[in-house]
């Protein structure tokens, strides 16, 4: 029987709207209108339903990201996690037996010293392609410059200033697979894009609102209907709204399809995308925006969840409305009281709030990014 079949006959979206009623409950600082939501609701929660029934569709979904091997990654500096870098070599390693396009490139944007390089070389090393197929298949993109944040925070008094070069440690680092490797240094809204589709799009790059759209019109068009994913390691990272609503916008041809801990999503990608096809989502309604972030944190549990629902209060303050921004934040202070790596965002979004009041606030693309 068809999935679609199955839905009806089981009356799944009535079972979806209830279901929907309780997650959307704690979502939104006011009171929501289920009598006029109550016909997207359904419909987005019959989506989610149908997806999950037909997992086996999903390309992101048919690969176990434990199995990915991290011998040279596990030790490398980095700003993501063991699983995020078992994912990656996971990808690298089967993606090609699950139907992605044996020339695809992959994309490792802002590889920072090289964890997420590694992961995917260490993969890809492993999948069965041979060695000619292997050479620079994955195109690393980063400026390799050092911030204040990298060097207070990751490189200590010994390393790289703010604003000297990174280079050389990333090299060393990918020593090993640097035949595997193309290095694009620079911004990569001026660097060569890809010249042939892509397999795997990492992405941890976007810290701003036009670095996204500049982003997604020229990679998400390389993407592959049901032969590529999508991995962006920032998206439950409160501070990035952009990132959020862009792929609110594109939820239909790159639907969410797990996430992996703590802070990266992958998407499939269902649909393929002309450049003119990618709405600037600056230009997005705070209302539309807030109907994005429910329903993604419809979709999560857990530190996700929690993350882009503290998210959603930064965007609030962000657009002054500081009073409804505090409630939701009292809110997942409570759903989340034993979770630390959601409280300690707490801090800094009242604190936004706060000067947003005072009118001393600046626009988060200019506070953002590390």
């Amino acid at each position: 029987m068809k999935v679609e079949k199955l839905l009806a006959a089981s009356g799944a979206a009535c079972a979806a709207d209830a279901l929907a009623a309780r997650q959307y409950a704690w979502l939104s600082p006011a009171k929501i209108d289920y009598r006029s939501h109550s016909v997207q609701i359904a419909r987005e929660s019959c989506v989610i339903l149908l997806s999950f029934l037909n997992r086996r569709a999903s390309l992101a979904s048919r690969i176990d990201l434990n199995s990915g091997e991290i011998t040279q990654s596990d030790g490398v500096l980095g700003m993501i996690t063991p699983a995020e870098r078992r994912a990656l070599s996971a990808f690298g390693e089967h993606i090609w037996r699950h139907g992605a396009r044996r020339d695809g490139l992959i994309i490792d944007a802002g590889p920072f010293v090289g964890a997420s390089t590694l992961a995917l070389a260490e993969g890809l090393r492993r999948s069965g392609l041979t060695e000619r197929e292997r050479r620079e298949r994955i195109w690393s993109y980063d400026l390799f410059r050092t911030t204040r944040g990298m060097s207070a925070s990751f490189f200590g008094p010994d390393g790289p200033k703010a604003g000297e070069s990174f280079r050389a440690l990333y090299e060393r680092n990918l020593a090993p697979f640097s035949d595997e490797v193309r290095v694009l240094e620079g911004d990569i809204a001026a660097a060569d894009p890809p010249d042939r589709p892509v397999a795997i799009l990492f992405v941890d790059i976007l810290w701003n609102w036009a670095s996204t759209l500049s982003f997604s019109r020229t990679f998400y068009p390389k993407l592959d209907p049901g032969r590529s994913v999508v991995l962006h390691q920032d998206f439950s990272y409160p501070y990035y709204p952009w990132l959020v609503i862009s792929m609110g916008l594109l939820r239909d041809q790159l639907p969410l399809a797990r996430t992996v801990p703590y802070s990266t999503a992958v998407f499939d990608v269902r649909r393929r995308l002309r450049a003119r096809d990618i709405d600037d989502p600056r230009n997005v309604g705070v209302r539309r925006a807030l109907e994005i972030y429910d329903y993604f944190i419809g979709l999560m549990d857990g530190y996700p969840r929690g993350a882009l629902a503290l998210g959603k209060a930064l965007y609030l303050a962000s657009h002054r409305r500081t009073s409804e921004a505090r409630r939701l934040v009292a809110e997942v202070e409570d759903r989340h009281r034993d979770e630390p790596l959601v409280l300690q965002y707490v801090k800094s979004i009242l604190n936004y709030a706060r000067l947003a009041d005072d009118g001393a606030a600046r626009p988060l693309d200019e506070v953002s990014g590390f």
